[in-house]
């Protein structure tokens, strides 16, 4: 409920505390940890933290690698969820649009250099967006086919430089 009318401290506070609980019935699914991870880059978008939405971003990823099948020491073999890869997608968005903002409220002249490292994380978190989408999207037209996580992607690469091989294409 504090998630779904914008209290993101009072929402992780309350998933903090239901995925820490000694859960002897199990009660409290995966879903809870995604969600937490949800409200994270929440927050960490609305305070300014890029460190909040990092740690979302690891919340997500130890997941993916909790669930994978790394049997006889082969490389792991991390199944896309799709759930999962949208909002780590999201919160791959949303550590770009902070980037953005540092942009914009840089000073031109003072501050060249900072602007053109934001610049540059700006572009490397919409990539890791891109690909977070991209991982769990589908192929149009199968049962598969999620049109949520293919429409971000889309809307992230309009913002991404042409690649080479787009160019040559």
């Amino acid at each position: 409920t504090w998630r779904d009318v914008g209290q993101f401290d009072k929402a992780r506070e309350a998933f903090l505390l239901a995925v820490r609980a000694e859960d002897k019935v199990g009660y409290v699914p995966i879903r809870d940890i995604e969600q937490l991870a949800n409200v994270e880059a929440r927050m960490g978008e609305r305070k300014g933290q890029v460190e909040l939405i990092d740690l979302a971003v690891r919340r997500l990823k130890t997941l993916n690698e909790l669930v994978a099948d790394a049997t006889d020491n082969k490389e792991k073999a991390i199944v896309a969820n799709a759930e999962r890869s949208a909002l780590l997608g999201s919160a791959y968005k949303r550590k770009a649009s902070l980037f953005a903002t540092r942009i914009l409220v840089a000073d031109a002249d003072a501050d060249a250099k900072a602007r053109a490292e934001a610049g540059s994380l700006m572009k490397t978190a919409l990539e890791q967006s891109s690909a977070a989408y991209r991982e769990a999207e589908g192929v149009p037209g199968s049962s598969t086919f999620l049109p949520y996580n293919a429409l971000n992607r889309l809307a992230i690469d309009a913002l991404l430089p042409l690649r080479e091989s787009a160019r040559a294409a």
